[in-house]
């Protein structure tokens, strides 16, 4: 399945085997038939291509792809397109049958769907024509969107990097000197009535933002007194030191955590910000640190002798204010780019939709 990629008109496979091996395995496909996947989510993604350049021009997949070889009255590229309309998935979309996660489109509605051509192989070729030109500019601007996109981010992180960078190495202290570092745990889950409360419980999928606002559980005091988790007060921050390892959040309000968790209370002259800026400085060097077979973590030990800069806390409400303003200028440009790509991505499906309507 990840030979075919989305928006992607063509695609090859590297694989190469027998074919003792594959025959009456997998489904047969054959230079330039459309191979689309029947699967959820790859069908809703777009995934969805043309065998190219295939060697012995034949080739084998997984059950989960649909194999279309048009007639002579119909182009490979013209039903390529055609398939790929949003209005075509979104109706397949609501057609798939199975159990939820393995939900697949039928052989019957696919043979049931109309498809609307021109009788004349010129016109399709010549609405190809278009779209193909058409697309390859879009794709061109989406590109350029995101590498400015990419631009945009990559500004932030130099220079989030260099300013503590600069920061004189011999003012540095131990973690352990400047803050109270406490980890967490979880509350038995044979025990349900624990989870039935208002004290939210953070694990690393809630930390998404930079501000965690809200949990995907809430407990109460008893599996609060009954677990080895701790809650962390409010304006703190909390790092994830195994699972999701480097991620970083400031607490909006008082939070009990789990065992892949802990918390960082200053307890001397240093803000919680200037400490969070810093732990987002410093991710790469904590990931790369990690240590676990399947898992990768940090000990106790490693995050409590991480080297702090120590600095007057003037200049820390001064670093604070600066990171702060770039990080809004820069989620301001972010916003554009996506928006942009949003807008391009929108763009196609439009001229896709004229493109079968007669309007091209």
């Amino acid at each position: 399945m990840e030979c075919s990629g989305i928006n992607k008109k063509y695609f090859n496979s590297n694989f190469e085997k027998p074919i003792k091996d594959l025959i009456n395995k997998y489904v047969y496909f054959a230079e330039n038939d459309v191979i689309m996947a029947k699967i959820t989510p790859c069908f809703e993604n777009g995934k969805i291509g043309i065998a190219k350049n295939l060697k012995n021009k034949i080739g084998f997949g997984s059950s989960e792809y649909l194999v279309f070889r048009p007639n002579k009255n119909v182009l490979n590229e013209y039903l390529y397109y055609y398939l790929n309309r949003n209005s075509f998935r979104e109706i397949g979309a609501q057609n798939m049958q199975g159990a939820v996660g393995h939900k697949r489109l039928s052989k019957e509605f696919i043979e049931e769907t109309l498809i609307y051509y021109p009788a004349e192989i010129e016109e399709q070729q010549r609405i190809v024509k278009i779209l193909d030109e058409t697309f390859e500019n879009i794709e061109k601007a989406k590109q350029n969107a995101l590498q400015n996109l990419n631009n945009a981010k990559e500004l932030f992180e130099s220079r989030l990097n260099k300013t503590f960078l600069n920061i004189d190495k011999n003012v540095n202290k131990k973690l352990s000197e400047l803050a109270q570092i406490i980890g967490g745990g979880t509350p038995s889950k044979d025990n349900k009535s624990f989870y039935i409360g208002d004290i939210p419980w953070a694990t690393v999928r809630d930390m998404n933002t930079d501000l965690l606002t809200e949990t995907e559980f809430l407990i109460n005091e008893d599996a609060v007194k009954n677990s080895s988790t701790n809650i962390i007060p409010a304006g703190n921050i909390i790092i994830a030191t195994r699972v999701g390892l480097g991620k970083v959040c400031i607490l909006a309000q008082d939070t009990a955590i789990n065992q892949d968790l802990k918390g960082i209370m200053p307890v001397k002259q240093i803000t919680s910000k200037f400490l969070f800026w810093w732990f987002k400085s410093i991710k790469n060097k904590i990931v790369e640190t990690g240590v676990g077979a399947t898992v990768k973590g940090v000990k106790l030990p490693f995050i409590q002798n991480l080297d702090v800069p120590f600095i007057d806390i003037k200049e820390q409400q001064k670093i604070v204010a600066q990171l702060d303003e770039l990080q809004e200028q820069t989620k301001k440009l972010e916003q554009i780019y996506e928006q942009k790509i949003k807008d391009l991505d929108e763009l196609k499906q439009s001229i896709l939709q004229k493109a079968f309507n007669g309007e091209l």
